[in-house]
């Protein structure tokens, strides 16, 4: 089963179990993957699926951030249900946690600051 199908039998669950934010939010993806593919002229496949959840994801995250910063915890906290939402769809090495974790590990092990870490972790 490809994932745009995975999306849309999601969809279909979340519809007759009346989870509305599921909904909606699963609602926007496929909207969003949609036009991409009107844009290519053919179906995704998973890859470019996952990028357009990853996207979705970003957009989250900083919808997120702008949220906290004008103290609408309201709304940042239903942006954060509708991201672990994507996230459910995303391979462990997309999501944020994991990401993060993995960065975090060898600045730990070597014990350097952050802005050098990040310019010896890409490969030479």
């Amino acid at each position: 089963m490809s994932l745009a199908d995975r999306l849309f039998s999601e969809q279909q669950r979340a519809m007759k179990e009346g989870d509305k934010l599921r909904l909606s939010t699963l609602r926007l993806l496929r909207a969003m993957i949609k036009n991409r593919e009107v844009e290519k002229g053919r179906p995704l496949d998973d890859v470019e699926v996952i990028q357009a959840i990853s996207s979705s994801c970003k957009q989250r995250r900083e919808a997120i951030a702008q949220y906290r910063q004008g103290r609408r915890e309201d709304l940042a906290q239903k942006e954060e249900s509708e991201l672990m939402i994507l996230e459910e769809f995303l391979p462990p090495s997309y999501r944020r946690k994991s990401f993060s974790a993995r960065l975090s590990k060898p600045s730990e092990q070597r014990r350097l600051p952050p802005s050098k870490t990040w310019a010896r972790s890409w490969p030479t």
